[in-house]
């Protein structure tokens, strides 16, 4: 290594490449990222160090690295071996890093230029080992990997003996041996019919042919577990062999793995294991030796995993068919330490083939099924135990008015109480005595109410949120029932107004400017125009596509920001986000990315207060979606009307037009069963013997429908989603499968194709492979219930069973083709859960439990509104009226909650109710393990070493002198200029001292130190209250100011039906303008249930829209703001004035806050706003509460509000500890001298 890095330089450059090259280095990178897209990376030295990158990143650590290398390949007089090694290493860190989509074929060129530059020289042997080692790996299709192999064992095999001895001699004979390395597995399945060829799968590389033996043996297919590894082939092949062949399999030559198939010879009822072997003797030391168990038996069990018992049922293997008299014994499994193997229970299946055993609760058994000298293992059953069922504990289902709320508010709340009865059926419980209880975010108790439940099962109170404390959740709960009402305590701040986007309707592709549309709207109905939106976009990579089976994709794209700016919103409160759609091109067009667009945005107000919300956008190369309603497995009726719609990326409706072709193909006429593996890849045996060895399975590709024949001239319907959203396919269509292709276009002229098989069936030809489907999925009470069964091949048995509380109920045989009849009766609300299967030529045929819904709706209500308004004025006197009716619109006797809120709390946390649930009677039982269905894999023994030498290269690096540097420079700690390591200490931030705030009449929850603010609340804020007239001019506006801004309109728990079946809700509306959320939910005594959503919004034609803040400190100097929106007409002009009140003593304030001029002049057009501020300076010395009063005056028009915030103080209690020692009969004098110090400015004594 000391030659080919000689010099200093070369020491410390190749440290810098190290770092530079390592994306951990960058996890951030911007917009203009450095991408190394140029071909001159890949160009020979000469051209390439004359190159110039350009990059406006000048941070790139790739932009680093690709510069240090032209300098290195640049510097005169370097070795010849050096420079190779040094533009070898370039050349792996172009392909590495390269954006093009042809860097394969580039670094294959740099490569073959190169290694021709070198091929005399002895150092050259590392170029052709770098080819070979690409070209083995990296073949651009399956069909090449052989080509690529075999001119990669021609290139090692040139440089060995053309240099030998020589370092990438060595490394090239490394990877001829792991390619010419051989390797052997195969699968088998676990069980096979009797006198019947048995199928195998062999995957296998670089072997010409394989030795196979049938030995055996009287065990399960665990027996060999309890063996010691070592002793396991040696017991196999021990065992009497009753079959040996030797297999000629082919051997491409194109040192690939590959797949092919090979046959045992029928064999009797028994238990085997199969060897397979590289070598005649079975020696494991001269190669691959592989074995795995089966049996042969016609016998088949099903096990179901019920309620208490443990249930198998029994069928032949071949036809399906039930079997009486199989006798199954369980066994204590080997796991177990002590007992096991021991009989743990027996029994004998029916003439349905069930068999019922009580084997121990909780336990696993092994099962053994025999039958006429037939014997078969098939696996571990599960009896899970039955627990009595508890008695069913009282329960709450509880209501807010909210979901959020500020410390000292108050908590109105509804709680249903009820329990379930035997059917899991809610039932009220009237006229108990409850206990509601408030607890804390610590889970303390802060209130408790006694209450009693009403006729209607429902109890009501209201419990005052802590003033103080820890904020966060906090719940309701009841003790004497289980259930619990959850809401948040917080100090926030009521939001305003609103961010929301509006989807892209125009076509798009990336490399395309893109504008996302977003609208700035208060909750009031204004727009917010003329408001700052600061935004950026980020962009992530997807792949849809990816093969799963890869551990992960080959290129790294993490976030990236393409785009920021700063832009106004208009007249309408709108504003755009421009942006172009750049692909990350290191992720190449063939692996088909997606590209995620996420726009934030952040909006202020003219008043200052700022929303924010994001949006996303997909965008890929190709701009349309299709969306095609048609399935695989249609029905020929279906046919006349198939859905069909295009849409743009952002999933709005996009116009095209094409067509839609209907192939019919030529199905054959043999039902083929499925293999439990991957069709092999070369064929042993011909296509005249499988045919007779096993005429159930597909030699080749007959089975699959895009390899049939077409049968007919195709069939063209064309389509315009302009005109139509559907089409009709069904013109001269027949039962069959079809090619069906869909091709169009998008925007920017891209052809976009989709194809799909069809299969198109009737009522004659219902099902090809056995199935069950129900003729409706969602039923009523009075409806029969008709599942369909059948399949292609003819003398099939189906077993069918409901399920009943867990247990399999009206278990049934059907023989061929026909149909189950279920009668839906009121008892099957909640659901009808049902089994089948159908085993056939050694398959079993299932699906998950079949579900038919069967609704709960007899329990619900219709609610109705009478009079309704969704705009009112504030503080207007409203009734409205709510007709509630049964499921078929019968009068009911009804009692109903309901609750106003404001809206825009669910920016913060979104609050609905929801109705009390019904029981669902999904499936409970399902089928256990299925061991004698599947294929097993073998167990490989391989004691052949291969012949691979450690190849290593050492450099010279700098001498750390033992010094440890765990986890290099990802994890490196500081250093001191003396060298000496420093540790990172946490510093924990001191609590401030608490301040002393004066006691004040008036009630708020504040915290004295004034963090956590979000705003302030006073209480009786929700009262109202009568105050006296502020005394002065200066105070007293010229009309009603809105005060009453309570979160809930109202909150009424008990309203309960008249003989019409009416509900009446009068009230007086809050005077806060924004949206408020209406929601109602009404029961009867047998708990039919019904819920209703609708939104309200209080505006006026001037209003006032202020921005306060949420406290206030002595001193503080500010710019209180607000503003006025004008939703008339006409253009409003007048005057806007502040008032300030001492909220204890509504004594002015203005001149104390240094407010000299309270009114100030406003023009706002229509539909516009114009902000309104006032600048203030809070006194040193005043604590307490400002009541503030805003009034705008538009002559025609007027509107004002009023709230109050605290004054928090702005002094800190300043202590200092002394520790005192004194001996008895001792005095001391101590002296804390920092208060004797220098007088601070800002120093008050107390």
């Amino acid at each position: 290594g000391q030659a080919l890095r000689p010099s200093l330089y070369d020491l410390l450059a190749h440290r810098a490449l190290e770092y530079f090259a390592n994306d951990r280095s960058w996890l951030s990178e911007p917009a203009y990222a450095f991408q190394l897209d140029q071909a001159e990376a890949f160009a020979p030295a000469a051209v390439f160090v004359n190159t110039t990158f350009a990059s406006r990143d000048s941070s790139s650590g790739k932009w680093h690295a690709i510069r240090l290398f032209s300098d290195i390949l640049s510097t005169p007089g370097r070795p010849e071996s050096s420079q190779l090694v040094a533009d070898l290493l370039r050349l792996q860190f172009a392909y590495h890093n390269s954006a093009r989509d042809d860097k394969d074929s580039l670094y294959r060129q740099a490569l073959e230029t190169l290694q021709q530059q070198y091929i005399a020289s002895p150092a050259g042997a590392e170029v052709t080992y770098a080819l070979a080692q690409f070209l083995y790996g990296n073949a651009p299709s399956d069909s090449l990997r052989g080509e690529y192999a075999r001119r990669a064992v021609q290139l090692c095999e040139t440089a060995i003996k053309q240099h030998p001895g020589t370092y990438g001699a060595a490394k090239c004979l490394n990877l001829l041996e792991m390619i010419r390395s051989a390797s052997l597995f195969f699968n088998i399945e676990d069980v096979s019919l009797p006198e019947q060829p048995a199928l195998m799968l062999l995957r296998i590389k670089n072997l010409e042919r394989v030795y196979v033996r049938v030995v055996r043996g009287n065990f399960d297919s665990e027996f060999l577990e309890d063996l010691n590894w070592n002793e396991r082939l040696a017991y196999v092949k021990k065992l009497p062999q009753v079959q040996a062949r030797k297999w000629e399999v082919k051997n491409p030559g194109d040192y690939q793995e590959h797949t092919t198939e090979i046959a045992l010879d029928a064999l009797p009822v028994g238990q085997y294991c199969v060897l397979v072997s590289a070598n005649e003797s079975f020696d494991p030391k001269k190669g691959h030796v592989c074995y795995a168990t089966f049996a042969v038996s016609r016998l088949a069990g099903v096990p179901f995993r019920e309620r208490g018992n443990t249930r198998i049922v029994s069928v032949d293997r071949a036809t399906g068919a039930a079997l009486a008299g199989v006798k199954a014994e369980f066994f204590a499994p080997r796991y177990m330490r002590q007992g096991k193997n021991r009989l743990l229970a027996s029994a004998t299946s029916d003439e349905k083939g069930m068999i019922d055993a009580q084997t121990p609760d909780n336990q696993q058994a092994e099962t053994r099924l025999s039958l006429n000298g037939d014997t078969l293992w098939i696996g571990n059953t599960y009896r899970y135990r039955v627990y009595n069922e508890p008695v069913p504990r009282p329960q709450v289902h509880f209501f807010t008015d909210r979901a959020l709320y500020r410390p000292g508010q108050t908590v109105y709340f509804k709680g249903v109480f009820f329990q379930l009865d035997a059917e899991k059926k809610p039932q009220i419980l009237p006229n108990r005595s409850v206990t509601a209880k408030l607890l804390d975010v610590n889970g303390q108790e802060k209130a408790v109410l006694a209450l009693r439940s009403n006729a209607f099962g429902t109890f009501n109170g209201a419990f005052t949120a802590p003033a103080f404390g820890l904020t966060g959740q906090m719940s309701i709960r009841v003790d004497e029932a289980a259930g619990n009402a959850y809401f948040n305590v917080e100090e926030y701040k009521r939001p305003k107004f609103e961010v929301t986007f509006k989807p892209v309707e125009k076509a798009f592709r990336l490399g395309e400017q893109i504008t996302m549309t977003g609208e700035a709207k208060a909750y009031a109905g204004s727009n917010i125009d003329g408001a700052e939106v600061r935004y950026r976009v980020v962009r992530v990579a997807r792949l849809p596509y990816w093969d799963w089976r890869r551990i992960s994709p080959p290129w790294r794209s993490g976030e990236m920001e393409i785009a920021n700016g700063v832009v106004t919103t208009d007249a309408e409160g709108r504003f755009d986000v421009p942006f172009t759609a750049v692909p990350d091109r290191s992720i190449p067009k063939s692996a088909n990315p997606v590209f995620d667009y996420t726009v934030y945005a952040d909006v202020t107000d003219i008043s200052g207060e700022t929303r924010s919300n994001q949006a996303n956008i997909s965008v890929g190369y190709i701009a349309l979606q299709v969306d095609w309603g048609i399935s695989t497995d249609v029905h020929i009726d279906s046919l006349k009307n198939i859905s069909l719609s295009t849409r743009n990326l952002a999933g709005q409706p996009q116009a095209a037009s094409g067509q839609i072709t209907m192939q019919a193909l030529e199905e054959p006429e043999q039902f083929f069963k499925e293999r439990y593996w991957e069709k092999p890849d070369l064929h042993t045996i011909p296509k005249s013997g499988w045919n007779r060895l096993f005429p159930g399975y597909a030699w080749s590709n007959e089975d699959e429908p895009e390899n049939w024949p077409g049968e007919g001239k195709p069939a063209i319907t064309a389509f315009n989603t302009a005109t139509g959203k559907s089409v009709n396919m069904g013109e001269g269509t027949l039962p069959g499968y079809y090619i069906a292709t869909l091709t169009t276009k998008d925007a920017y002229g891209e052809k976009v194709e989709i194809r799909k098989i069809v299969r198109v069936w009737d009522e004659r030809s219902r099902f090809e492979k056995p199935s069950a489907s129900p003729e409706k999925m969602m039923l009523e009470p009075g409806e029969t219930a008709r599942i369909y069964m059948g399949g292609k091949p003819a003398g099939l048995h189906f077993f069918f069973a409901q399920e009943q509380d867990g247990m399999l109920a009206q278990p049934r045989w059907l023989s061929g083709t026909g149909s189950v009849e279920i009668p839906v009766a009121e008892s099957d609300r909640g659901g009808i859960a049902a089994h089948w299967f159908s085993v056939w030529d050694n398959r079993i045929y299932r699906s998950a439990p079949l579900f038919l819904q069967i609704p709960w709706s007899n329990k619900d209500l219709n609610i109705r509104y009478e009079t309704f308004r969704d705009k009112l004025a504030p503080g207007q006197r409203e009734e409205w009226r709510l007709h509630i009716s049964g499921p078929k619109k019968e009068k009911v006797a009804a009692e109903m909650v309901a609750a106003m809120y404001d809206a825009s709390l669910d920016q913060f946390l979104p609050h609905n109710w929801a109705a009390l649930s019904y029981p669902t009677h999904y499936a409970r039982v399902n089928i256990g393990d299925l061991r004698g269905f599947r294929a097993s894999g073998s167990t490989v023994y391989n004691e052949a070493t291969m012949k691979v030498e450690r190849v290593e290269r050492q450099y010279r690096e700098l001498n750390w002198f033992n010094f440890p540097l765990w986890g290099s420079r990802l994890y490196a700690q500081n250093f001191a200029a003396d060298g000496v390591a420093l540790e990172r200490a946490a510093v924990p931030l001191s609590a401030p001292a608490p301040a002393r705030a004066k006691e004040n009449d008036v009630n708020i929850a504040f915290d004295n130190n004034g963090g956590n603010f979000d705003e302030v609340v006073v209480s009786g804020e929700a009262r109202e209250e009568e105050k006296p007239e502020s005394p002065g001019p200066k105070t007293s506006p010229p009309s009603p100011i809105r005060s009453n801004l309570n979160e809930t309109v109202f909150f009424f728990p008990e309203l309960h039906t008249d003989a019409n079946g009416d509900v009446v809700l009068s009230f007086t509306m809050n005077e806060a303008l924004t949206r408020w959320k209406l929601l109602t939910y009404a029961h009867t005594k047998d708990l039919q249930q019904g819920i209703s959503v609708k939104e309200v919004v209080t505006q006026k034609d001037l209003m006032v829209l202020t921005n306060p803040p949420r406290f206030l400190r002595a001193g503080d100097e500010l710019e209180f703001s607000a503003k006025v929106s004008n939703l008339s007409q006409e253009t409003l002009s007048g005057k806007a004035s502040l008032g300030l009140l001492d909220a204890n003593t509504l004594k002015p304030l203005e001149a104390a806050f240094g407010l000299t001029q309270q009114s100030v002049d406003f023009s706002v057009a229509p539909g516009r706003s114009a902000p309104l501020s006032w600048r203030l300076r809070v006194p040193d010395d005043f604590t307490g509460a400002v009541t503030w009063q805003v009034f705008a005056d538009g002559k025609s028009f007027r509107d004002g509000e009023e709230s109050t915030v605290p004054v928090v103080t702005n002094r800190m209690l300043v202590t200092e500890s002394l520790p005192i020692t004194v001996r008895g009969k001792q005095s001391k004098k101590f002296v804390f001298e920092s208060m004797t110090g220098p007088a601070s400015t800002t120093r008050v004594p107390e």
